[in-house]
């Protein structure tokens, strides 16, 4: 099968939210299993050009902006053995994926505009024909939008016609949204700002909604998170798209790179470990101790320590998890949070840590 990936990330070469780990360890693992993969990802600032081998410039496309048109460069490398291509262009060069301290860019809506487009025709320009545009959230939800509008019938022999579009969706909550009036400077028509088989939501254009509306196959991390992000105040406002998509959605729960977090040949833990006897096990005993020492948590070998990593937010459950964790640690458990989220969450997480010194 052949597969194209486009993300704004990817690990070993820009990483800016834990995307950048999913978008890369599937394609490789699917280039390992046979599969015939490419990876399309913009040449932002601080992209990891060491990270790829025989980098080349493969040509460049002329796609439509604003009031005409740009030329956007290609370069291709590959990294261990899978073929990635850099899409230039000055709006990306020099600038992070999304924003930087003052906050998202204000012309990101350009900037993924462009990328959709120069990801659709690069296709043509490398002659790979791929059976999966396989898309990674807001920031490549034109993709699906411009390949109905401008080559399934315009362009039937297009790579770009030929592939269907599998829209991952990783955080629902950052939705690219921008006003109405960008509609007519990225070549999208008024009439499709409407709510059903559109683009609109709330009033104005929303990329994360476009690519639900119009991939083929709407995928997200599990099954249960597809079905619950149709409920009502579930779905950050898509709940009617994903409800009308039911049909063509999925869930996928993510998998783990075994080859990176194998615990008898993990260099960064503080001493390895297998489990074939409980001998091979005294190695985890020592990262155990190790890690209630430098969080300053009790040190009490048969103490359960509870581990939580993740997005503070409703959706992903954070909310009964800081209710219920009280609980637990009235139980002479440990628990070790990390993560970003909801203010909420994480000043009531704040306000227990604080009443439970040596367990939270």
């Amino acid at each position: 099968m052949k597969i194209a990936f486009v993300t704004p990330e990817f690990q070993s070469l820009i990483r800016r939210t834990n995307l950048a780990e999913i978008s890369e360890a599937l394609p490789c693992t699917l280039a390992r299993d046979g599969h015939d993969v490419r990876v399309f990802i913009p040449h932002c600032k601080d992209i990891n050009l060491g990270a790829l081998e025989d980098l080349k410039d493969v040509g460049k496309v002329i796609v439509k902006d604003t009031k005409g048109n740009t030329t956007m460069g290609l370069l291709e490398g590959t990294f261990r053995g899978l073929t990635v291509i850099l899409i230039n262009h000055e709006l990306f060069a020099g600038r992070h994926p999304y924003g930087d301290e003052d906050g998202p860019y204000t012309d990101n809506w350009r900037r993924y505009a462009l990328f959709a487009r120069a990801a659709l025709e690069a296709l043509g320009i490398t002659s790979f024909k791929a059976d999966i545009l396989h898309c990674y959230d807001w920031t490549t939800g034109l993709i699906p939008v411009f390949r109905e509008l401008e080559y399934l019938n315009q362009q039937p022999n297009h790579p770009a016609s030929r592939a269907g579009v599998y829209f991952a969706i990783h955080n629902l909550a950052m939705q690219g949204a921008f006003e109405r009036e960008i509609l007519p400077k990225i070549g999208i028509p008024l009439d499709l700002f409407q709510d059903v088989r559109g683009v609109a939501l709330d009033g104005r254009v929303n990329f994360l909604k476009a690519g639900a509306e119009f991939a083929t196959i709407v995928g997200t991390h599990s099954a249960a998170q597809a079905n619950r992000i149709q409920q009502l105040d579930r779905g950050y406002g898509l709940e009617g798209t994903f409800s009308r998509r039911k049909k063509e959605m999925v869930g996928i729960p993510n998998g783990i790179d075994y080859s990176a977090w194998d615990p008898e040949t993990d260099s960064l833990i503080t001493s390895t470990y297998s489990g074939a006897s409980e001998s091979h096990l005294s190695g985890k005993k020592r990262c155990k101790a190790a890690l209630q020492q430098s969080l300053n948590l009790d040190k009490g070998p048969r103490t359960p320590v509870v581990s939580v990593i993740g997005r503070f937010d409703t959706e992903s459950g954070f909310g009964i998890v800081a209710e219920i964790m009280t609980h637990m640690l009235e139980r002479n458990f440990e628990v070790v949070m990390m993560g970003t989220g909801q203010t909420e969450i994480i000043e009531r997480v704040r306000a227990i840590e604080g009443t439970f010194p040596g367990r939270c």
